[in-house]
């Protein structure tokens, strides 16, 4: 029986692996076959896939992420795009920050006029205003919006630089609304390591813990500084 696939993925090579590999889980890999729709060029996002039973279409297409759709929001996490009062609405925030150590982070800038829009004539080629964005500026900015739009025992994940000599007791992030439950170091140098931070939503987000949040980073802030500077 023949079925239409189609495939968001632009990369050819990845599309077909993952529809046999799940074939060969059922065991009709040999039953499978593809065809192209008439007149398709090769890299057409349209397939035919030739799968023996509706039950085993069903079950591969519940399994697979290639033929899934991605969209991506692009911003500034120093200047969310989110509406105001947006709360607990990803299970998961997964992400690699900038840490300062080979290239320094960058935030943008606010607008003379609040809210700021660029004129039609000077869109082509406008390149924002850009500031200096720390490490801890950018990990404390990454909490509150975490803990502000992940569900309770939602997941933050995040790389995040230490010093492989480093004394400090604790010298991860801490946020009220989260715990950190796994951690896993990458060396990167003699110096320097990169550790996956996993941390679970425990707790509601609120003024007050903002607040608190603001506090320690200004205290995280000033230690982050001397490390550099060391």
């Amino acid at each position: 029986m023949w079925y239409l696939c189609v495939f968001f993925h632009r990369l050819l090579d990845y599309r077909k692996p993952e529809v046999e590999s799940l074939a060969y889980l059922f065991g009709v890999n040999d039953a499978l076959e593809w065809k192209l729709p008439k007149h398709h060029h090769p890299d057409s996002p349209f397939h035919f896939v030739n799968l023996p039973s509706e039950d085993i279409a069903r079950s591969i297409a519940n399994r697979i992420w290639i033929t899934n759709a991605y969209w991506f929001a692009k911003a500034d996490n120093n200047l969310p795009p989110w509406r105001p009062g947006l709360k607990e609405v990803f299970d998961a925030i997964i992400c690699d920050p900038p840490y300062g150590v080979r290239a320094s982070g960058r935030k943008l800038l606010k607008g003379v006029l609040d809210p700021y829009t660029v004129p039609d004539d000077k869109r082509v080629g406008h390149i924002p205003s850009t500031a200096p964005y720390c490490l801890s500026e950018c990990v404390h900015d990454l909490l509150d919006l975490a803990g502000r739009i992940l569900v309770m025992g939602g997941r933050l994940v995040y790389f995040y630089p230490v010093l492989r000599e480093d004394s400090t007791r604790n010298p991860f992030p801490e946020h009220l609304c989260f715990k950190l439950v796994a951690s896993s170091e990458q060396i990167l140098s003699s110096r320097y390591s990169r550790v996956l931070l996993t941390m679970v939503k425990i707790g509601l987000y609120t003024e007050e813990i903002a607040e608190t949040a603001r506090r320690n980073h200004l205290e995280f802030r000033e230690n982050h500084l001397k490390w550099l500077e060391d």
